[in-house]
């Protein structure tokens, strides 16, 4: 009995080693399909997402009458070839077994090398054999298929003979023709079904049906009939929605009846009649003939629903519905359409129809069907004898932004449509250039089974979107072109999606434009009479007036109409060729008969028509045409392809692999550790026999203590998970300009909270790559990684650091961990990590710093000898830095126009500048007023990004918009200044005084470098003065163009906002040093000069509520000659943590910072900003301005709750300020514009000091009167002729800090908050906040002075696992 400790040993060993996936079998089966009668299977199937990487799982249930061995896998198109299955079977000691196998060409699968499935359980019973098995979407191995949301061709054989393995290979025979099969289905979770209201009435309470049928409609023995017939809606009495449907087939023409569509029927009044009639009366009949009448076609043009062969139907999501009745935004009448093949049969009937499933229990939103892709026409030609031709149907940006709203549409399902020689199919979603995640996709479609996919997240289509259809055919077994039309043989590229809110749009669809399609083919021109109903060439333009709205139709239904003999089929043997000389007098038709089709030459022609011109369609209901100023457009223009990277789950085993080794490394120790154990207990037992049992009872309870000490050191691994299952929270792609990309996240260690950087890095390069930090972007104090591989081949890292700008020194100590490398295509890509804080003095520590990450590459190779890493330079191109910020403060969660699924229900406002001109020089700064007008109800401003004019994104250094606070009577102005004023430049004669009177607080400032800022969803800043925010702002926008000839600008900004408020208001506030003030004054040659702004105890007191404001983002600010800045914070003089701080400050990347903690700011707190600024190379002054030669100290922040404070700033006091400099007394009549000295208590109550923006040379303009050998001198002259060395320099500022302040405590009216004292000293410091070593290097340090350095742990566990096995072994 006491072998249950080696038993329990063995059995958690795995496990302890190896980890795995635990899949149970309680799920709930989602999916499930019967198919015992045709087939003698059954299955069904659930999708599981586990383990910490999000990795998709297919657990299926698989049963079929045998008793031998069952295979089940999938395949690309219903055959062995290429196919991917499992078999499973039980072995000859009768255990239930599975393999992984593959399938080349129609013969004996193959073994896998990677096996990746895995059975759960296994059943025999009454003939029956029924098994689950599980494996993951993506095996990460080439030999299976992935799953996806196309449709996937399920494939089975099975047979009763008993399978064996003989020399390890795996034998059966042949299952016969009978016992195998395919079924494309959809695996994922898109294609699932719910259970219809008629199958389950309580799920649905109140919900009616409504069926319609054909009524015996007779479908001729031919290969395509399209027979129509009007229903009528009569449940009008008030306004319903359609939930869903599903189709109604008459069992005997399951195999005829291909589609079937309701079209909705927009129907003028005078025509109601003539509808009702129709309904009442009318049989149908062909369609689009003489035999179906006129107002059919030209008013029943919207979709309301499409099924087609293989559909089960569709329940649309809970919160959107389709309106029923026309009174109601819906139709009142439908036109059925449905489409037959009965080729080689008898003349039969059918009364096939819908099911139509209606509530009045409105759901919250109107959706519809839209249509995209080519248009039904001839012009969809497909050479024969191709493996691959691509369409495309373009919806162009034209079309999306005059039809739908600002806020987009959503997208819930979407159904994609060809016929019999599509092979795959996708609908590509493109925005400003970016292509975004495909809408919809099938690899591998069937024509005989077309299931609309409900979207897993909703997608938005934004206004100016562009979407295009791309339909891959295949024509190998075709011995002539394919055209487009409404026949089976025939072609069609559309893509249907169900979407909300509902608009007045029914398709967007496009052709290739005339001259385009027949240059391509090498023909200059056509004739013929046939071009007339086709309406070629298309001029929409040159139509009269009122028939400009009218819609082309569709060319399929035109050609119903006329002479017969002419169909799509034929329709080019009615074209004759006219040019060029050597084809005239054929025709069309006759010259595509003789093409002698290559496949070189219909990759040529597809290219030729995909970079040619496309005629766009964007039409309304009622057959109406959206005028649009182009007609003619072409291809979209991708600026950013979608890139399809690796699955997280399979980059994962790619960066386990070199991390591995070590633990396989243990692994193998450990068991055999476990081996030697269990030998030498066997042996002592056979040894003891039954007389020494007491002995073997010893052994085993020494096996006990092994047990125990190995499950301890085998389950303490510690360490930081390293595995890729973590998403990459930040990314940067510099290829284009530097051959380099990387991304990273940052994980924290639980044992002692150290956080760690995980980087994967790749470069153009085959030799060595050197990566890691600087304080400014060269090597001088860099800290770096340099990856190889050695003379053995094997992967390398090594750390070193940097000493002036020669070559890097190896650290003694090695802090960067090596976890994947790969060298393939000319690119060398590696993953690595190291702490924040390696406590290694040739290290950076990594902070919420702007950092300098660094790099240089090379395809030299690299030796080491004698130690000693030697490689020759990489050149002055293949190096480069770029700031970021490696901690998470700066991360950036997806903006709503990217990710609109994340941010339902937010709304953009986009405001630009006005092409205005910008002159060549070093400072322009214009202003302009934009109006807010979505003030019907509050709005919360969530986050913006700037929209910098790609040519300009050198020139614009920053974009600040002000809110204006402004008096009912002056209303009117702004809204004229917002009408009618171009704007101009700042802050002079070109801008009315009344902007910088009333646009003084923040709404947001957007400084080069920064992306942007999404406040955290608990706040946000209120909109429309009337809820406590701005209805009017001022723009602000400096431009920098010294260098540069004349140009014009549209920068701007866009706004994301909602109506579903955050729980608080949110405001900006700014802390700093006055910021256009000649009184930040910076002498030069200094190496480190130190700026103060206060804001003192009374602003905060008068202004913050007892409760606090909390700090959510800051965003710091300097300009060329700053280095270092701070947000000190103190509370009756206890120094609290610093509330921003940038150490490496870089003013060409300035984005904000969220917190990670808020910060409270309580009233009489006190602040400082410290700023550092580097004049080494400066030979004058420097003076604070708007000029980027100028400077600030400034920092803004973004708070909670919002408060009447606008600004809390502060400048050196006029005496205190110049006896600095060793001046008495200086006079001018600029002080009076400068309002210094500053005297609040003799100007008009509550006014701000006036601002004064040109300072360059306002020293000049102030003359010394005392002391007297300074007399005569103005303060400009005396500080150009004084000799700025280190220490007058730090003497100046220790004499500025310790003197007195003005203090500026401004609201957002521009009104000052009226303090009892306007002049402030530095804070006095109780006790000061002090920088402690972090805890991991105190424990490191610990460790050290204990005598814990001499061996590693990984020593202390193998020596403590092995010496109980030795005194065992005694």
């Amino acid at each position: 009995m006491q072998l249950y400790s080696l038993f329990l040993l063995i059995c958690l060993l795995p496990s302890q080693i190896f980890g795995g996936t635990v899949v149970s079998g309680g799920g709930k089966w989602t999916h499930g399909l019967n198919l015992e009668e045709d087939h003698g299977v059954k299955f069904r199937w659930r999708n599981s997402k586990e383990g910490s990487n999000g990795q998709y799982w297919l657990v299926m249930e698989f049963s079929a009458r045998a008793s031998g061995y069952v295979g089940v896998g999938f395949s690309p198109h219903g055959g062995m070839d290429g196919g991917d299955m499992a078999i499973v079977f039980k072995d000859s000691d009768g255990i239930p077994s599975i393999l992984d196998f593959h399938g080349i060409g129609n013969g004996a699968p193959f073994q896998d090398s990677q096996q990746d499935v895995t059975l759960l359980d296994y059943e025999t019973k009454n003939g029956w054999t029924t098994f689950s098995f599980k494996r993951p979407w993506d095996t990460c191995d080439p030999q299976d298929m992935v799953i996806t949301n196309d449709t996937m061709r399920l494939i089975w054989a099975y047979s009763d003979s008993k399978p064996v393995i003989r020399g390890g290979e795996f034998q059966a025979s042949y299952h016969g023709p009978a016992k195998r099969g395919a079924k494309s289905i959809i695996v994922a979770d898109g294609g699932v079904i719910p259970t219809f209201p008629d199958e389950n009435p309580e799920l649905y309470p109140g919900v009616k049906i409504w069926d319609y049928r054909m009524d015996k409609a007779i479908v001729e023995p031919q290969n395509t009939t399209y027979y129509c017939k009007m229903v009528k809606f009569t449940d009008t009495g008030r306004k319903h929605h359609m939930i869903g449907w599903k189709p109604l087939i008459q069992k005997e023409n399951i195999n005829n009846v291909h589609h079937i569509i309701a079209f909705e029927c927009q129907v003028p009044a005078e025509e109601v009649a003539l509808f009702d009639e129709h309904t009442a009366s009318h049989p149908g009949g062909t369609c689009y003939t003489a035999n179906m009448p006129a107002p059919w076609g030209r008013n029943c043009v919207g979709l309301s629903l499409v099924w087609v062969v293989g559909s089960d139907g569709e329940m649309l999501p809970q919160h959107v519905g389709a309106p029923l009745g026309q009174e109601h935004g819906g139709a009142t009448y439908f036109m059925i359409e449905m489409h037959y093949e009965n080729p080689g049969g008898q003349k039969k009937t059918d009364s096939s129809g819908i099911r139509v499933f209606y509530t009045d229990q409105l759901r919250k939103d109107d959706g519809g069907v839209l249509l995209l892709g080519y248009r039904h026409s001839p012009f969809l030609l497909i050479p024969p004898r191709q493996d691959n031709v691509v369409i495309n149907g373009v919806c162009g940006s034209e079309c999306t932004s005059k039809m739908i709203p600002p806020t987009g549409i959503r997208l819930v399902n979407t159904m994609v449509h060809m016929h019999l020689v599509g092979d795959k199919i996708r609908l590509r979603h493109i925005r400003n250039g970016v292509e975004l995640p495909i809408i919809a996709e099938d690899n591998y479609y069937d024509f005989n089974y077309q299931q609309s996919r409900t979207l897993k997240n909703e997608l938005v289509v934004l206004p100016g979107d562009e979407l295009l259809t791309e339909c891959e055919y295949k024509t190998t077994n075709k011995e002539r072109y394919v055209v487009g039309g409404l026949a089976t043989h025939q072609e069609m590229c559309q893509i249907f999606f169900f979407y909300y809110p509902r608009l007045p749009l029914t398709q967007c669809t496009s052709q290739y434009e005339f001259h385009s399609f027949f240059k391509g083919l090498g023909i200059d021109s056509v004739e013929g009479e046939i071009l007339k109903p086709l309406h070629m060439p298309y001029e929409p333009d040159l139509l009269p007036l009122e028939d400009r709205e009218k819609d082309l139709g569709d060319d399929a239904k035109e050609l119903e109409a006329i002479e017969e003999g002419v169909s799509f089929k034929s329709v080019f043997n009615f074209m004759n060729i006219t040019n060029p000389p050597n084809l005239r007098g054929k025709t069309v038709g006759k010259y595509l008969e003789e093409v002698g089709w290559t496949q070189e030459r219909a990759k040529e022609l597809e290219k030729f028509w995909k970079d040619g011109q496309q005629y766009q369609f964007c039409s309304k209901p009622g057959l109406k045409r959206v005028v649009l100023d182009k007609h003619i457009i072409n291809y979209p223009k991708i600026t950013h392809p979608l890139v399809h990277e690796q699955s997280a789950f399979c980059r994962d085993l790619t960066s386990a692999s070199p991390l591995s080794i070590g633990g396989l490394a243990m692994g193998a120790l450990l068991v055999v550790i476990l081996i030697v154990i269990v030998i030498f207990v066997v042996r002592k037992c056979r040894s003891n026999k039954s007389a020494d049992f007491f002995a073997v009872e010893i052994n085993m309870k020494r096996l006990d203590l092994i047990l125990g000490i190995f499950l301890l050191f085998t389950s303490i691994e510690g360490g930081v998970s390293t595995n890729g299952s973590e998403v990459w929270t930040h990314q940067v792609n510099l290829v284009d300009d530097f051959g380099v990309k990387f991304r990273w996240r940052n994980v924290k260690e639980e044992t002692d909270g150290q956080y760690w950087l995980v980087m994967e890095f790749s470069a153009k390069a085959s030799g060595y790559v050197g990566v890691g930090l600087s304080p400014h972007g060269g090597m001088d104090g860099g800290d770096m990684a340099i990856v190889f591989k050695d003379s053995d081949g094997t992967p390398t890292i090594l750390d070193f650091h940097g000493i002036g700008n020669g070559h890097p020194t190896q650290d003694t100590q090695q802090d960067y961990t090596l976890l994947s490398f790969e060298n393939e295509g000319g690119w060398i890509t590696f993953t690595f990590k190291r702490p924040w804080d390696t406590c290694d003095p040739n290290d950076m520590v990594i902070t919420d710093d702007t950092m300098r990450l660094i790099w240089a590459y090379s395809n030299s190779k690299p030796v080491v000898r004698g130690g000693i890493f030697n490689a020759p330079y990489h050149g002055a191109i293949n190096r480069g830095a770029k700031s970021v910020i490696l901690s998470d403060g700066g991360a950036l969660p997806p903006f709503p126009d990217e990710n609109p699924t994340l941010y339902p229900g937010v709304k953009m406002w986009d405001f630009h500048m006005d092409n205005e001109t910008i002159t060549p020089k070093s400072t322009t700064y214009l202003c302009k007023i934009v109006k807010f007008t979505d003030t019907s109800k509050k709005h919360h401003m969530i986050g913006w990004k700037p929209l910098i004019q790609k040519e300009n994104l050198n020139i614009v250094h920053h974009m600040v918009v002000f809110e204006c606070s402004v008096p009912a009577s002056q209303v009117p102005d702004f809204d004229e200044y917002h009408a009618s004023h171009p704007g101009g430049t700042c802050y002079t004669a070109n801008m009315p005084s009344a902007w910088s009177k009333h646009c003084v607080a923040f709404l947001l400032a957007w400084v080069v470098g920064s992306e942007g800022e999404m406040l955290p969803s608990h706040v946000g800043s209120p909109l429309g003065q009337e809820h406590g925010g701005a209805t009017y702002f001022m723009v602000e926008t400096h431009y920098e163009n010294l260098g540069h000839g004349y140009t014009t600008d549209s920068s701007g900004i866009r706004l994301f906002y909602t109506d579903e408020l955050r729980q608080y208001d949110g405001g900006v506030m700014l802390i700093g040093h006055q910021g256009h003030s000649p009184f930040l004054l910076i002498p030069p040659k200094q190496d480190n000069f130190v700026v103060n702004g206060l804001c003192g105890t009374e602003c905060t007191e008068k202004t913050i509520p007892p409760s606090g404001i909390k700090v959510v983002n800051t965003l710091v600010h300097m300009h060329l000659a700053g280095k270092k800045i701070r947000l000190r914070h103190f509370r009756n003089g206890v120094e609290l943590p610093v509330i921003a701080e940038d150490n490496y400050y870089d003013f060409n990347y300035q984005q904000s910072r969220t917190l990670k903690n808020e910060l409270l700011i309580l009233p009489s707190d006190e602040m400082v900003v410290e700023c550092e600024y580097h004049t080494t190379d400066v030979d004058k002054y420097i003076i604070g301005g708007l000029a980027t030669h100028q400077e600030m100290c400034q920092v803004f922040f973004f708070y909670y709750p919002r408060v009447p404070l606008a600004q809390c700033m502060s400048q050196y006091e006029f005496h205190d300020f110049f006896k600095g400099l060793h001046i008495d007394a200086v006079e001018g009549d600029v002080l009076k514009r400068l309002n210094v000295p500053y005297e609040p208590a003799a100007q008009v109550a509550e006014e701000d000091p006036e601002d004064i923006r040109d300072l360059e040379s306002a020293f000049n303009y102030m003359n010394i009167t005392s002391p007297l050998k300074l007399r005569g001198k103005t303060v400009g002259q005396l500080l150009e002729q004084t000799k700025w060395t280190g220490e007058k320099g730090t003497a100046l500022q220790k004499q500025w800090k310790n003197g007195r302040y003005y203090q500026y405590c401004s609201k957002a009216d521009m009104k000052n908050v009226m303090l009892n004292k306007h002049i402030i000293n530095y804070p006095t410091i109780t006790q000061a906040l002090k920088k402690e070593t972090s805890a991991v290097c105190r424990n490191r340090n610990t460790r050290l002075t204990s005598g814990a350095s001499s061996f590693t742990f990984d020593r202390v566990r193998v020596a403590v696992t092995l010496f109980p096995i030795i005194m065992l072994m005694k």
